[in-house]
This record gives structure tokens, C-alpha cells and sequence, in this order.
């Protein structure tokens, strides 16, 4: 069972490139690669290096080229006097080999060499793939040195990549900032695990730069500060207060390096503005003080636990560790508390059009790590050594299902409801159909 993981990892990457070349690849669906929020996440890339034009005139002559009226989204905010990407720049800095890579091309084919056209585009649906692959290796990695066996190891990295709404935003929007998140809170805590062991100051070093680029991915993704004590354990978490109580300098140098990353946002937003401190997301407002829990968790419009019923799975059978590994138990469900209350305290939490709750995509590692680790300590029940596999590919069934459903409008992306949700549920006899059974979503909104 020792290659079991890696044989898991060679046929999601398999899949996730057959789909991708079959899918997106064909015709002019490749046109919708970059599109959505992911237009103004890339827009950074060939504003610098090809129109060196950070108030982004180009884009008007761009959506005309490429998108039709239904693909139309403006990125810039009007702050002010002045137009500005709205976005931060962190997924841009992750995507740029993949853009450089896909420029390269553009040159030696005779593409348009204006950002958008075929080979920039398949480089960023390439770009998806490769981070996908990343952030599940790392969780590999992180599974062996937490003692999860391999099978569970395996049958875990299988059911995130089929069976979680990564699948869809890694493939089907590699532009969002979701893939990228994930990628980077998986080696996260990945790299948090080796400090935890050995608090030497080249992982902390590393740790730090990975939270200064957490965070101008999505600036709430600096929640990750807070996971530590689940990364490290309780003798870990013991280990790294030991070493930072011991070398309080350190800390400025650690801190130097997120404040570096934040600098470099501040100072784009000056480059475009002239102004360094700005807020770019209109009348959208975070009020932790009135939370939409239930709306966010369960409801028909973008449940996280209706449509990523893999999450809701990972917490049930996390609570094991509250009788095993209570500090686990307690630091892990905790923190997956706070991130919950606080992308369901936005006020657009349901985060426009979008499969699922998909700012969870970037937290999809701490679901893993939970699952895995509760699962070493049930590995001696026989029930569950045959029951949660079965459950498994039940989930994987689930996701794939509506993830076909939402790709072709059968779930709405922005407008769904009980009626309109059971009236599709698991019905795979309609999936070939020419009529869409939720038309009047369509029609009506």
C-alpha cells in the first residue's frame, strides 16, 4: 500500500488533464478560462508586461474581443476619480510562470500577443491543474508525517479531488483565487508541521512567506495564523511558543517579510491610484457581528453542506478525536469555526455567481487533515474501515453529479432554492436532456 498515494495522485492528474483538454480546450470554450473575478486577479499580469498600463485601458477592447454580453465583468472599481483593479495581486504573483510560459508560446505560434487569446489562457487553465496537484501532494506529505496510513491517505486525496468543489474551480475557473489559496495553505501546513517538530528560523522564515502571500491572495486568508495550534499538536504548539519566547527578535525579521508582501500590494494601489491605503469593494462589508451561519452551512442557494457534503463528513468524523486527541479536536473544529463566522459575516455571503461556498475551497487542507488524523484513530473499526470508503464514493457521486448539473445552468449559480433544488437532486436520467428542468431560474433572474 506504500505507492497506494502516489498511484492516487498520478490518476487525479490524469483526469484533471484529459478534462481539461476535452472540455476547455475545444472550440472557443477556452475564451471562458479567465473570466469572472479571475479577470481582474490575472488583468495585473498583462497590464505590467505587455500594455505596462495599470489604469487597464485595455480591458473595454479586450471584452469586446473575446466575451459576449452573458461573460461580461468589470473588474475595476471606481474609487474616487480613478478606475482600479479591485483585486489583490497574490494570485497574479502565483500565476505568473504559467502567464510567461503561455506568452513564450504566443510569440514562437503567431497568437495575438494581447493576454487573452488561446495560449495565455490554456497556460492559466494549466496553471490550475499544477497547483491542484501541489496542494494535494503537500497534503500527502503531511498525512505521512501525522501517521495517517496510506490507504485512508489515498482514498482521502481521491475524494477531495473528485469529490469537493475543488474539482470544479481547479478546472472549470483556474483564474479565481481559489486553486491558489489552496495550494498555498496546503504547503502551509505542511511546512507549519516541520516547525512544529524542529523550530528552526529557515521554516519560519518560510512560514512567513507564506503568510505575507496568503494574504495579498485574499487578504482574510491571514486567518491561517490562527491554525498553528492544530498544525503543531499540543507538544509542537508547545515546541514553537518555546522558540519565540526564547528569540522574540526574530519575530520583527518574520514580520519584515508579510509586511513586505503587504508593501508590494500598497504599493500597486498607489501606482494605480495615487492613493496607498484603499478599500475597492464598493458597499460590501464584513459585519462579524451578524454572521449568516445557517445560510452559509445549509441553505439551498449555496450551502457549503449541501453542495460539498465531503466537509460536512470530514467534521462528523473529526468529532472521534474529542475522546482521542481532544486538543486536536478542540484547536481544529475551532478554527474551522472562526473561518466559517467570518466569510458568513460578509455581506454578500453567498459571493456572487459560484458552485457551492467557494471561498471554502481554500480551506479544503484543514477539512483533510482533520478527516485523515480521525481517521488513524478509527483505522481498528472494522465498520468504519468499510463504511467510510462506501460513503466516500457516495460523496464523490454527489459532487460530480451537481458539478455536471451547475456547469450546464441546471443549478443555477446564483438563484437556487429548495424547490428548485430537489427538483434536480441526483436526477441523472435529465442530464442528457435538451431542456433544462430549472429553465424559469433562467427566465425569471
Amino acid at each position: 500500500m506504500r505507492r497506494f498515494p502516489d498511484a492516487c495522485l498520478a490518476f487525479i492528474a490524469l483526469v484533471y488533464l484529459l478534462f481539461v483538454i476535452n472540455v476547455k480546450f475545444g472550440k472557443d470554450r477556452w475564451k471562458d478560462i479567465i473570466a469572472y473575478d479571475g479577470k481582474g486577479y490575472y488583468a495585473y499580469l498583462p497590464a505590467l508586461w505587455i500594455y505596462h498600463d495599470l489604469q487597464f485601458n485595455f480591458y473595454p477592447a479586450i471584452e469586446a474581443k473575446y466575451y459576449t454580453a452573458a461573460g461580461y465583468f468589470d473588474y475595476r472599481e471606481k474609487v474616487g476619480d480613478v478606475r482600479l483593479n479591485k483585486f489583490s495581486v497574490g494570485t497574479a504573483v502565483m500565476m505568473a510562470p504559467f502567464f510567461l510560459a503561455g506568452d513564450l508560446f504566443a510569440h514562437a505560434s503567431g497568437a495575438a500577443i494581447d493576454g487573452w487569446s488561446f495560449p495565455y489562457q490554456a497556460a492559466i487553465s494549466i496553471a490550475g491543474i499544477f497547483y491542484a496537484l501541489l496542494g494535494l501532494g503537500l497534503l500527502r506529505r503531511t498525512f505521512t508525517v501525522s501517521g495517517v496510513p496510506d490507504l485512508p491517505s489515498g482514498l482521502i486525496l481521491l475524494s477531495l479531488a473528485f469529490g469537493t468543489h475543488l474539482f470544479y474551480y481547479a478546472l472549470n475557473e483556474p483564474s479565481m483565487s481559489h486553486v491558489y489559496s489552496f495550494a498555498a495553505i496546503a504547503a502551509w501546513i505542511y511546512i507549519g508541521q516541520q516547525y512544529a517538530r524542529s523550530p528552526d528560523r529557515s521554516r519560519m522564515l518560510q512560514l512567513a512567506f507564506l503568510l505575507g502571500l496568503l494574504i495579498v491572495i485574499r487578504p482574510v486568508n491571514g486567518m491561517v495564523l490562527f491554525s498553528l495550534p492544530f498544525i503543531a499538536g499540543r507538544n509542537g504548539w508547545h515546541n514553537i511558543l518555546s522558540s519565540l519566547i526564547s528569540r522574540p527578535w526574530r519575530l520583527v525579521s518574520y514580520g519584515s517579510i508579510v509586511l513586505g508582501w503587504m508593501l508590494f500590494q500598497v504599493l500597486l494601489n498607489y501606482a494605480q491610484s495615487g492613493s496607498l491605503i484603499l478599500y475597492t469593494y464598493g458597499e460590501q462589508r464584513l459585519d462579524l457581528l451578524h454572521p449568516h451561519l445557517f445560510d452559509f452551512l445549509l441553505s439551498y442557494r449555496k450551502g457549503l453542506f449541501i453542495y460539498t457534503p465531503w466537509c460536512l463528513l470530514a467534521v462528523l468524523v473529526s468529532f472521534v478525536l474529542f475522546r482521542d486527541d481532544p486538543w486536536r479536536a478542540i484547536s481544529g473544529i475551532g478554527f474551522l469555526v472562526l473561518v466559517i463566522w467570518v466569510l458568513s459575516s460578509w455581506s454578500l455571503w453567498w459571493y456572487g455567481g459560484s458552485f457551492s461556498s467557494r471561498p471554502m475551497v481554500d480551506y479544503l487542507p484543514f477539512f483533510a487533515l482533520l478527516l485523515g488524523v480521525a481517521w488513524s484513530a478509527l483505522r481498528k473499526n472494522r465498520i468504519v474501515r468499510i463504511g467510510l470508503p462506501a460513503v466516500l464514493f457516495l460523496v464523490v457521486f454527489v459532487n460530480q453529479v451537481q458539478t455536471y448539473q451547475y456547469r450546464y445552468n441546471i443549478i443555477h449559480w446564483d438563484s437556487m432554492d429548495r424547490e428548485h433544488y430537489f427538483r434536480v437532486f441526483l436526477r441523472v436520467d435529465q442530464l442528457g436532456q435538451k431542456t433544462n428542468p430549472n429553465a424559469d431560474l433562467l427566465e425569471n433572474r
